[in-house]
């Protein structure tokens, strides 16, 4: 699979191993702002609670702010914690979390993702404490929220619950996205929805590696989206069963002989002699006659006729006659009997 694009990204250096040139992902970056409603029944609005892990701490010459956002790749839904340590900040009372996409004026900003509860607590401890990781948070403005609600580390549990699901994978076969990016906001802002964005800046080779992240994209791209991405050409019935070498008398038999259509004709009694036989002479296989004994002989007859016509040869004038031998004896004993 070959990627194009305004930009360059860390899983683009797998297309050096090798891809199928025929197939072309454009990568073409999108975005637009959504107000996620914590009620509402749009495809979005159910990740608008993720901002209950959203928070800043004010720390001795630093502040540690924690924002959220959720990855739609290749139809799977990826949930990751942003921790930005920014250095040179006073400590003023609380800090208050900032807008999505936007950060403090600082002299110094570190930034890291996760997307595994355990390595973030680790993380977190190391920054914040354990009395701060221990303590229960009460949030004014996130007060139906389960995630803001109970101390850091059960907050950080039920954020990574349901890691990698695929409740998006219809949309995305929908509108045809392998890759979206959602920068939950708070109750009062609103949330930036990106597509096709670079996934570096959100370090998601921490989850995926270059190579495992180009397999999927191609999987998913060549895959799940092929009967859009490359349709299939109409070919009319009769081509393919040409293409596949069958013609007009493939699982049919073949044109009966003409021995087996003398035998036929003679045995279904539409044949007459000619010059070597009575001429005129007509017998059906079945006759209707009286009585039980008298029809059961003359089913006999008719089968030992036809059994004898398919022994017998047909080539020559002494086979012929052999054949109106044996009829002319059945005509008489049907007399006989009737």
């Amino acid at each position: 699979m070959r990627i194009l694009g305004p930009f360059k990204d860390y899983y683009d250096s797998a297309m050096a191993h090798g891809s199928d040139q025929s197939r072309v992902f454009v990568r073409v970056p999108e975005s637009r702002e959504l107000k996620l409603e914590r009620d509402g029944s749009g495809t979005f609005d159910r990740y608008g609670q993720l901002a209950g892990m959203a928070g800043a701490f004010d720390l001795t010459r630093e502040c540690v702010v924690l924002g959220v956002c959720a990855i739609v790749f290749c139809g799977r839904v990826y949930k990751a914690l942003r921790v930005r340590r920014e250095h040179g900040v006073d400590r003023v009372g609380r800090a208050e979390p900032v807008e999505p996409g936007q950060h403090r004026d600082t002299d110094d900003i570190e930034e890291r993702v996760f997307y595994e509860g355990a390595g973030t607590r680790e993380y977190l401890r190391g920054l914040l404490g354990d009395e701060r990781m221990n303590k229960k948070r009460d949030s004014f403005l996130e007060y139906d929220n389960p995630l803001a609600k109970g101390t850091l580390n059960e907050g950080l549990e039920r954020f990574f619950q349901r890691q990698g699901s695929d409740e998006l994978m219809q949309w995305s076969v929908e509108n045809r996205t392998a890759i979206a990016v959602l920068h939950v906001g708070g109750r009062f802002y609103k949330s930036l929805l990106e597509i096709n964005p670079p996934l570096k800046g959100i370090q998601f080779y921490r989850l995926f590696g270059p190579v495992e992240a180009f397999q999927e994209l191609d999987m998913f791209w060549g895959g799940v989206l092929a009967p859009e991405s490359q349709p299939m050409v109409s070919i009319a019935d009769k081509d393919r069963i040409t293409q596949h070498g069958f013609n007009k008398r493939s699982f049919r038999k073949d044109p009966a002989k003409k021995r087996r259509a003398f035998l036929h004709r003679f045995a279904e009694g539409s044949y007459t002699t000619g010059a070597d036989g009575p001429s005129g002479t007509r017998n059906t296989r079945r006759e209707r006659c009286e009585g039980s004994e008298s029809s059961a002989l003359a089913v006999r007859n008719s089968q030992v006729i036809r059994a004898s016509s398919f022994c017998v040869g047909s080539s020559g004038a002494r086979s012929r006659r052999l054949l109106v031998s044996c009829r002319e004896l059945a005509i008489g004993l049907r007399k006989l009997i009737a």
